[in-house]
């Protein structure tokens, strides 16, 4: 059985591979295109090493929140527990450092004026806005990035305040992101969608019919960055339907932890880029505690679209027409903390929820095929990874985690809280690289030791391959690389280039940067591949073909035509032909002519 496993592992699975060391067990990783960055918490330390020529930078900063950009330029820690004393900052706890290796790491905070309505530039007037756990989510597009901010908890752990998203721009604030953030902007009978509509909404608040961008963006880009007071939300389409939210969920808001996980697919330098912002709700509750029949919680992922004015530098964010994204309806009152863990690329989107120990069979990471442009995400037809897809027991609960409910004895107001192993069951975290979508299984066992797995799935859902790890995998956002470290050495994973397959690398050759190994060749002509971790390239449909080797896709099969001979050539022909004719006719002529007079009689 496990023979014919790995065969079938084997036909599709194909990509490079380096291994090289490192200084210290990695607590924690991140990779990018350019580069792998490890990091350890005592003495606080993080490298980033470069893949072309192993060359290192560091600096002195640890966290367990962490992104990198692209080409390594650009990396983001979040501290969302932080207290800090900057006065001009908004209330509440968390920060972000951004650090450009080779200069000092930058504080980031939303100042109080920029996100609260406490200016005389607006007729609406209302509290600063307090942020809570900034920082508790990252992630980054070359210089654009996304932070969450979940909100506040109790000290039983339950959510008391709303949750926010923030955009920057470098260190510049770009726009604030939340719950009460409508999806389309009701006219009548009608929801409009559209920039120039979203002008006309919200204009009131200045006391004009629209904001005004007529010379430049200055009042739309500022506007952008205050975060929208309480209202109902409108939806043109979603997982809760065309319409107005029901009005009983906007006092649930501040439970759902929006901003609990953040993924960007775009920089404000590219024509298409979306964010997509997690609200799993309470996590902190117990999964079976969800008594109220209208969901108080529950989760939900909203994503928006980049559309962009640059002569006037004005970046604005549209919602998705399918935004928010919900829990398949399993007719069960369980709490599925739907958007725990968010994982993105331009075509692809994985959102994770718990893993239901009763429905094995459920897929507790759902998969959806994205259009490239748009954020217009739709569920992929094999749906999902379930537990059951997972080799092993990859839950794992005793039988005291199982009866947890009998021996729990309730809180103030029912509120039963989760238990330890709750929020550390699979699908805490995930990744998306290329066509593969890697989910960690910490809990693996083997011959009774602990023996982690990180399993790469193809967007299909169908198992690739099984890789073991001892301290940490990880992945980036909308990258094809991901890493995994077993003790001091750290293995690095990126696709053959596209019009490439082969399989997974034969031998390796240790080079001065690292071990390296790679089997790429490729296809042939009629051939093509637009995914280098495959092994095989696929056939061109018919009538269509690739005519050189090492293609990505296929072009029109178009019918050969011979060479003629030229313009120049044919005319001369046809003088000569000419020529040839009228000396020829002329020769006739005079031939007649002799022959008649040669015959004439004498008188």
């Amino acid at each position: 059985m496990w023979l014919l496993l790995l065969y079938l592992f084997k036909i599709v699975t194909a990509y490079r591979e380096e291994s090289f060391d490192v200084e210290f067990v990695p607590d924690d990783m991140r990779v990018a295109d350019a580069c792998t960055l490890y990091t350890r918490q005592e003495p606080a330390l993080t490298i980033i090493r470069f893949h072309h020529d192993g060359s290192k930078v560091n600096t002195s900063i640890h966290s367990k929140v962490m992104a990198i950009n692209h080409d390594c330029s650009m990396v983001l820690f979040g501290f969302p527990d932080e207290e800090h004393t900057n006065e001009n900052w908004s209330e509440g706890t968390g920060v972000v450092r951004v650090w450009h290796p080779g200069s000092a790491p930058v504080a980031v905070r939303p100042a109080k004026i920029d996100i609260s309505w406490i200016e005389d530039a607006y007729q609406y007037k209302d509290d600063a806005i307090p942020l809570y756990r900034f920082g508790f989510s990252v992630d980054i597009q070359d210089d654009t990035w996304i932070v969450g901010a979940p909100g506040k908890l109790r000290d039983d752990g339950r959510p008391v305040t709303i949750g926010y998203a923030f955009v920057y721009h470098n260190h510049d604030l770009h726009s604030c992101r939340s719950l009460y953030e409508t999806g389309c902007y009701p006219d009548g009978d009608t929801c409009k969608l559209g920039y120039n509509e979203w002008k006309n909404y919200y204009g009131f608040y200045n006391g004009q019919t629209m904001l005004d961008d007529t010379e430049n963006g200055t009042e739309v880009n500022a506007f952008q960055k205050k975060c929208i007071p309480e209202q109902l939300p409108y939806y043109i389409g979603g997982y809760d339907g065309g319409g107005p939210l029901n009005p009983v969920r906007i006092a649930y808001f501040e439970w759902q932890q929006f901003g609990y996980d953040v993924a960007i697919t775009g920089s404000f330098n590219e024509t298409a880029a979306s964010i997509f912002v997690s609200a799993p709700g309470d996590t902190n509750r117990f999964i079976e505690d969800n008594p109220h029949q209208e969901g108080d919680n529950y989760g939900r992922v909203y994503a928006w679209d980049l559309s962009a004015h640059r002569e006037k530098d004005i970046y604005w964010w549209s919602p998705s027409l399918l935004s928010p994204y919900g829990p398949p309806n399993l007719r069960t009152s369980h709490y599925q903390a739907y958007g725990r863990a968010i994982a993105a690329s331009k075509s692809v989107l994985a959102v994770s929820s718990y893993p239901l120990y009763f429905n094995t069979r459920e897929p507790f990471v759902i998969i959806y095929d994205c259009n490239p442009r748009l954020s217009n995400c739709q569920e992929s037809q094999n749906r999902g990874i379930s537990i059951d897809n997972i080799p092993g027991n990859a839950l794992r609960l005793s039988s005291d985690e199982l009866s947890y409910s009998d021996n729990v004895r309730a809180g103030p107001l029912g509120y039963i809280k989760a238990p330890e192993y709750q929020n550390n069951m699979i699908g805490d975290d995930i990744g998306v690289a290329g066509s593969n979508i890697i989910v960690r299984n910490k809990h693996h066992t083997f011959m009774g030791e602990s023996h982690p797995q990180a399993h790469r799935f193809g967007v299909d859902a169908k198992l690739r391959e099984s890789h073991g790890y001892s301290s940490t995998v990880q992945y980036g956002s909308n990258t094809q690389h991901w890493v995994l470290a077993n003790h001091l050495q750290v293995t690095h994973y990126w696709p053959c280039s596209l019009g490439y397959t082969g399989g997974k690398p034969p031998n390796f050759e240790t080079t001065s940067v690292s071990t390296r190994g790679e089997h790429c060749i490729a296809c042939e002509i009629a051939y093509y591949s637009d995914d280098g971790w495959l092994e095989e390239c696929d056939l061109c449909s018919v009538n269509k073909t690739s005519y050189e080797e090492a293609q990505s896709e296929c072009k029109p099969v178009v019918r050969r035509v011979y060479a003629g001979i030229s313009w120049e050539d044919t005319r001369t022909i046809i003088i000569i032909l000419s020529m040839s004719t009228v000396g020829m006719w002329l020769l006739c002529v005079g031939c007649q002519y002799e022959t008649g007079r040669k015959n004439r009689p004498f008188k």
